[in-house]
């Protein structure tokens, strides 16, 4: 037990450390706009409509990534066939970034797509954890 909880602690971790190095990454790139508050929900919802849509793409594939990850660390690290572990990376990963579409105002295209797209990934990650637990 102690195993699957460790798993998911780091899952969570290697999930969000994914989108933080890719995040660098792609603020290397794109970098933000200089002298924006980003206290101010205002200068942000600007600053996000002026981003180039590969920059969206990027932060997409970011989250995707991270997605994947998280549950792949969870997984190895608890070394079980548990599905709970890597349901809980992947639940809890997907929640912080539902929250981050409601709380940082992304232009609508977006959300729609990262909704796709993540909810894509999950069921394919669903189907690969399902059939690889069923080969142990």
């Amino acid at each position: 037990m102690i195993r699957k909880i460790v798993g998911i602690l780091f899952g969570i971790v290697g999930a969000f450390a994914v989108v933080m190095a890719m995040e660098k990454i792609g603020h290397s790139i794109w970098p933000p706009a200089k002298g924006v508050n980003f206290n101010d929900p205002a200068q942000v919802a600007a600053m996000m409509n002026a981003m180039p849509a590969m920059a969206f793409q990027w932060l997409l594939l970011s989250w995707s990534l991270a997605l994947v990850a998280g549950t792949f660390i969870a997984k190895w690290i608890a070394k079980s066939a548990a599905a709970w572990t890597w349901i809980t990376v992947a639940t809890l990963f997907l929640a912080a970034t539902a929250a981050n579409l409601l709380m940082i105002r992304h232009p609508q295209w977006f959300n729609i797509e990262a909704v796709v797209v993540l909810l894509a990934v999950f069921a394919a990650l669903t189907i690969y954890h399902r059939k690889s637990s069923k080969a142990n």
